[in-house]
């Protein structure tokens, strides 16, 4: 795979579905969210809106970095602070399986309360093949998988959902985030352990 030809083919993907329309992006500082990010705004520009959520399971300062990251490479970003609430439904749950599908359901409702504020349609999110390859397998639930398993977001959170990494694995995730000249810091970043 070559990263130039990826781009210029995701780009015209891309445009050609949301047209117009506001997005959001959800971004959580890893390196799928925030080259799914950057491809799409290469086209949407002042249509689209980064969401990070502060779920109360970040590292210390970890929000404040990220979002001042973001900014640095010209990215809108919106936080939203909804740790009380993330923190409140997994409280007394002890499985992990249990635990992630809870996260996933707050995560998406976090989303679409905001999608409906900035009247967006879309959703652009960073899901790679190991997210949907993990949850379909029924290895482990990834809470940023809906359509892969039959939910359809659009008729349940009112979005439609766009990924345009879902094919690629994580070195080349890397590749496309080095070729749109993403810092080693920010393509580098390990990510936190998951809700589960």
């Amino acid at each position: 795979m070559k990263p130039e030809e990826f781009i210029f083919n995701k780009k015209n993907e891309v445009k050609n579905e949301i047209g117009n329309n506001e997005i959001i992006t959800a971004v959580s500082g890893g390196v799928d969210s925030l080259t799914a990010a950057l491809l799409v705004n290469t086209v949407a520009k002042d249509k689209m809106t980064c969401i990070l959520i502060d779920t109360g399971f970040m590292r210390k300062n970890e929000i404040k970095e990220i979002s001042l990251e973001m900014r640095k490479i010209d990215l809108k970003v919106d936080i939203i602070d909804a740790s009380k609430e993330f923190i409140s439904d997994l409280e007394n749950v002890d499985d992990a399986e249990d635990k992630r599908k809870i996260f996933r359901e707050r995560f998406y409702n976090v989303l679409s309360e905001k999608a409906k504020k900035l009247n967006a349609k879309f959703l652009v999110q960073g899901t790679i093949a190991p997210d949907w390859i993990e949850t379909v397998g029924k290895i482990k639930t990834q809470h940023n998988i809906l359509k892969q398993i039959g939910i359809d977001p659009e008729s349940k959170y009112g979005m439609k959902v766009i990924e345009p990494l879902s094919e690629l694995y994580k070195d080349e995730v890397r590749e496309i985030a080095k070729f749109l000249g993403v810092s080693k810091k920010l393509f580098s970043r390990q990510p936190f352990p998951g809700p589960g």
